[in-house]
């Protein structure tokens, strides 16, 4: 079970609510999931960390690397960070990382 208002009866119904109970997606406040929305890259990098993470820290300093690591949301900045160490996500390649853009 999960409590996402919006999935029921929808194709990806049973895999959400995987995700849910895997402890990888948290939907929104409001009990929605937003599927229809577009994933950012703060989102996807939260969704890959809880999924994978080994319980190592991360090393990386965000605001060393990216001119727009201040644009990470709190929820997502170790995450991110552990992203980066992992070479999952390596930024736009003129020093931006576009947390908040679509994946």
């Amino acid at each position: 079970t999960c409590p996402f208002t919006d999935i029921k009866g929808a194709d990806y119904e049973n895999a959400v609510i995987w995700g849910y109970n895997a402890g990888v997606v948290k939907g929104f406040e409001d009990n929605t999931f937003r599927a229809d929305e577009s994933v950012t890259r703060e989102q996807l990098s939260t969704f890959i960390f809880r999924y994978a993470n080994d319980g190592a820290d991360t090393s990386c300093s965000l605001a060393a690397a990216f001119t727009d690591a201040g644009r990470v949301s709190e929820y997502a900045r170790t995450a991110m960070n552990w992203c980066v160490d992992n070479n999952i996500i390596i930024g736009m390649g003129d020093g931006t990382l576009l947390p908040q853009e679509g994946a």
